[in-house]
């Protein structure tokens, strides 16, 4: 039933079915990667990092369903392009705050290699 009123809101706005996705959000300098569409909660595991787990899991679900980057674009790098890879800025961040590397290493990189995220799109810096 759920799903069939969730098909109907998507054909009304014209939206498309849910992606995982990751974005920056240059307001809350975050970067997020959220790879499934439900409600979440989300778990602050240091001051740089913060774990979305699913709030109502079902038998069989993921429970980390994503993560944020918070002050990202200080993991940024140098790199001038807008399109920056999500694994250096994880990279980055593990060498500044080690507490972060196992949220890193068995929540953040499977969710990205299972969903084929790469890249973020970050404003251009400015020269």
């Amino acid at each position: 039933m759920l799903e069939k009123i969730n098909a109907a809101v998507r054909e009304i706005v014209g939206q498309e079915e849910f992606r995982p996705t990751a974005f920056y959000n240059e307001s809350l300098d975050e970067l997020r990667v959220v790879v499934a569409d439900c409600s979440v909660t989300e778990v602050p595991i240091t001051p740089y990092i913060s774990l979305l787990e699913r709030t109502h899991p079902e038998d069989g679900q993921l429970s980390h369903v994503g993560f944020c980057v918070h002050r990202a674009s200080f993991f940024r790098g140098e790199s001038e392009s807008s399109l920056v890879r999500i694994e250096d800025v994880l990279i980055r961040l593990s060498k500044i705050d080690s507490r972060a590397l196992l949220a890193i290493l068995d929540v953040a990189v499977p969710l990205l290699n299972n969903n084929d995220l790469t890249e973020v799109e970050f404003p251009k810096k400015q020269l």
